[in-house]
């Protein structure tokens, strides 16, 4: 799940050596740098996705709707549909060269106060992809996964987008 972080610190520490990179052989036919950067987004989370999946299926049952809790409707949904609002707003606000890092790579990106920007966090976007991680797992989880460690998953997401907030601050 983490190369994804790998390559977005390297676009936002070593930029002007990525876009060199995405100027060579292999990569000039993927577009600018932020086509790049989506296209390597996408495949890593295929594999991410795809890993969280086959976890989730072989470490117990999968869940069934009728064992949802209220408790689970009700936060995990909430958690899920700000989640998704905070990310629906960040593409509107700054467009996709905003979210890929086009502000490192020599894009145009629109500079933007207002909402998800003025809400309680430096980051909406980092923000409402954790919530929404873990609205799915509240969802998503019987006590057979609970057990094996589907909030573990969920941590390591957080601390994955806590880590690249923390990059864009510091460096």
């Amino acid at each position: 799940m983490a190369i994804e972080r790998v390559v977005y610190t390297i676009v936002w520490v070593r930029s002007k050596w990525f876009i060199r990179l995405c100027k060579s052989p292999i990569l000039r036919n993927w577009g600018t740098p932020v086509d790049v950067v989506v296209r390597l987004f996408f495949l890593n989370k295929l594999f991410q996705f795809g890993g969280i999946f086959f976890w989730y299926y072989y470490s117990a049952p999968f869940f069934s709707l009728s064992n949802v809790t209220v408790f689970q409707w009700v936060t995990g949904l909430q958690l899920l549909i700000f989640g998704q609002i905070l990310n629906q707003a960040i593409y509107r606000a700054i467009g996709k060269a905003g979210v890929y890092y086009g502000v490192r790579l020599g894009q145009p990106v629109p500079y933007c106060t207002g909402f998800p920007f003025n809400v309680f966090t430096a980051h909406p976007q980092y923000f409402g992809s954790v919530a929404t991680a873990w609205g799915v797992a509240i969802l998503m989880t019987t006590p057979a996964h609970e057990k094996a460690g589907i909030f573990g998953v969920c941590m390591s997401v957080l601390v994955q987008y806590f880590y690249m907030g923390v990059v864009e601050e510091k460096c």
